[in-house]
C-alpha cells in the first residue's frame, strides 16, 4: 500500500520541477537576451550629437536618446542598470552607431564627453568678436567670454590685460571639451600662447627690437593691409623701416579704419586729426593694442619680414580685377616714387568707378 501512495508523488515532484525547469530557461532566454542585447549589441540608428546643459534630468535626456535607438526599450533598461538618476553631468556626447545601449548609458553616467574641435579663426576684430565666435562653439555661450574679455582682475590671473588680450588668442583649431568652463578655456589659451612664443620666436621677435605682445600688434596691421600672404613679409618690412628710423610716424591707414569701427569705405583728412594714440598718424610708434587678430601667416610675416629699403606702399591699379588674396602693392623707397604709384592707382579707380556707370 506504501509503494501506491508514493508513486504520483514522484510524478507531481518531476513535473513541478520540469515546469520550473522550463519557467528558469523562458526567464533565462528572455532576460539573458536581454542582458545580452543591451551590452554587446550596437543599438544606434546613425551617428548622434546629444548636447547635455546643466540641470538636464535624466528622465529628460532618456527623452532624447530613446529616439536615436533601434530598440528604445534597451535605452531604458541601460539607464536603469547604470542608475541613471537626477542631474546628469553636462558636455557634449557623441553616440556613434556601433555603441550599446550599455555603453551609451555610462558615457552619460561617467561624464565620457566627446571632445570637440574649436576653431579660433582671425575674422574679428574686436573683442565682441571673439566672444561671439568662441561662444557659439561653446556650451557657456557668449556672456561669461565677453565679461571675462573685459575683466582686468580675471585676466591679470593669465598674465593678460584688456587692452592687447587679443593678442593671446593664437588662431588655430584645439581640440577642447565642449562644456569648458571660462577658467579652464584662458588656461589653454595662455598654455597655447606659451607654446607658439617659444624661445626661437621669442628670440626672432628681440631680432626686431619687438615684444611678442608688439609683434602681434603689428602684425594685426600687416593682416588689415593685405591678405596676399606672400606680399605680408613685404608689409612687415616696411613698417618695421618706419618703426625704427628716428622722425618717422607708422602713418598706417588701418588704425584709423579701427578708430572708425571699420565702417568707413574712404578715408579722408579729417580721419587723420582723430585725437587717439590708435591715431598713427598722429602719434610715433606703434598703437596701444591689436586692431584685430593676428593670423599666424602676419605674426610670422613680422618675425621674418623682407629685408628691403621701402618706405612706402601704394594698393596696385590691377586690384580691380583680382580676388582680396591675390590684390597686392606697389612698393617704393622715395616719396617721389610713392606719388607716381599713387597717381597710377588713383587714374585706375577712376577708370573702374566710370566703369561701373
Amino acid at each position: 500500500m506504501s509503494r501506491k501512495k508514493k508513486a504520483p508523488s514522484r510524478r507531481v515532484a518531476w513535473l513541478v520541477a520540469g515546469a520550473l525547469v522550463l519557467v528558469a530557461g523562458a526567464l533565462l532566454y528572455v532576460y539573458g537576451g536581454r542582458y545580452w542585447y543591451d551590452h554587446r549589441t550596437p543599438n544606434f540608428k546613425a551617428k548622434s550629437v546629444v548636447d547635455v546643459y546643466p540641470g538636464t534630468t535624466a528622465d529628460s535626456l532618456l527623452s532624447i536618446v530613446k529616439p536615436l535607438a533601434k530598440d528604445p526599450a534597451s535605452v531604458e533598461r541601460a539607464f536603469r542598470s547604470e542608475g541613471l538618476t537626477g542631474a546628469v553631468k553636462p558636455g557634449r556626447y557623441v553616440i556613434d552607431p556601433t555603441v550599446t545601449s550599455v555603453y551609451a548609458a555610462r558615457m552619460f553616467a561617467h561624464g565620457w564627453e566627446s571632445d570637440i574641435s574649436l576653431t579660433i579663426a582671425p575674422t574679428f576684430r574686436f573683442k565682441s568678436g571673439l566672444a561671439d565666435q568662441l561662444g557659439r562653439q561653446l556650451m557657456i555661450g557668449r556672456e561669461p567670454i565677453a565679461a571675462a574679455l573685459n575683466d582686468p582682475a580675471f585676466l591679470s590671473r593669465y598674465g593678460m590685460d584688456t587692452l592687447t588680450v587679443l593678442t593671446a588668442f593664437i588662431p588655430d583649431t584645439y581640440s577642447i571639451k565642449w562644456s569648458v568652463s571660462v577658467d579652464d578655456l584662458f588656461e589653454r589659451v595662455k598654455a597655447e600662447y606659451d607654446a607658439y612664443w617659444n624661445e626661437e620666436r621669442r628670440a626672432a621677435a628681440a631680432a626686431q627690437e619687438l615684444t611678442p605682445t608688439e609683434v602681434a600688434i603689428l602684425a594685426s596691421i600687416v593682416h588689415e593691409e593685405t591678405k596676399n600672404v606672400p606680399e605680408m613679409p613685404t608689409i612687415a618690412g616696411v613698417y618695421l623701416n618706419r618703426l625704427h628710423t628716428k622722425g618717422w610716424k607708422l602713418e598706417a591707414d588701418p588704425t584709423l579704419n579701427y578708430l572708425q569701427g571699420y565702417r568707413e569705405s574712404h578715408l579722408y583728412d579729417r580721419h587723420k586729426r582723430v585725437d587717439s594714440p590708435y591715431n598713427t598718424y598722429m602719434y610715433p610708434g606703434l598703437p596701444p593694442g591689436p586692431i584685430s587678430c593676428s593670423p599666424k601667416e602676419c605674426l610670422e610675416a613680422v618675425l621674418h619680414p623682407e629685408m628691403h629699403k621701402y618706405y612706402f606702399f601704394c594698393a596696385s591699379p590691377d586690384n580691380f580685377h583680382l580676388s582680396e588674396k591675390d590684390r597686392h602693392h606697389n612698393f617704393a623707397a622715395t616719396g617721389a616714387e610713392h606719388s607716381r604709384n599713387a597717381a597710377a592707382f588713383q587714374a585706375a579707380q577712376r577708370r573702374y568707378e566710370q566703369s561701373k556707370k
